[in-house]
């Protein structure tokens, strides 16, 4: 879909079902889903359009940074699975709305996420406890200082304990 580039480019959604009773209920469905001034000039989900279009492969225009966060991600996904310890059963989460922050725990793995949204600019950079190993991290360089990492707004570190 994209988001492995950091595109900005809309993904379309599509769909290629040869029964033409499902397509057009699809297509119906999905224009019910939507007020009607977003399907001016929208594609349909059976269009052979919308498939092309979701189609990206500009490569000059890829950021490698966020491809190889995305290869890091998955490949910790992989080995999660692996150990057994990326499980809905081993999942506690929680939630701190005053800072935007969500935590997901995994037994000793732990992602901590600082959602903001992209139109608060004046969000600033939030102290947070930090424990045990980074894992991962979004920012290439985060600062960690007596015991405390900064989680700067859409940032994500992971750490094992």
């Amino acid at each position: 879909m994209g988001e492995e580039f950091a595109t900005s480019a809309p993904f379309p959604f599509f769909v290629d079902f040869e029964d033409r009773h499902l397509r057009d209920a699809v297509d119906v469905g999905r224009r019910g889903d939507y007020p009607p001034h977003i399907w001016q000039d929208a594609l349909l989900p059976s269009q052979a359009e919308a498939f092309f279009n979701a189609k990206w492969n500009e490569a000059l225009l890829r950021d490698p940074d966020m491809f190889h966060w995305y290869q890091q991600l998955l490949q910790l996904r992989k080995q999660g699975l692996h150990d057994g310890w990326l499980t809905p059963e081993n999942l506690q989460t929680a939630c701190d709305s005053q800072s935007s922050l969500f935590t997901l725990q995994y037994q000793e793995i732990r992602i901590q996420v600082r959602l903001t949204p992209q139109a608060d600019t004046q969000a600033q950079p939030v102290s947070i406890p930090f424990t045990g190993t980074l894992v991962l991290s979004s920012e290439p360089e985060p600062l960690i200082e007596n015991n405390q990492i900064l989680l700067f707004p859409s940032h994500t570190i992971i750490t094992r304990a």
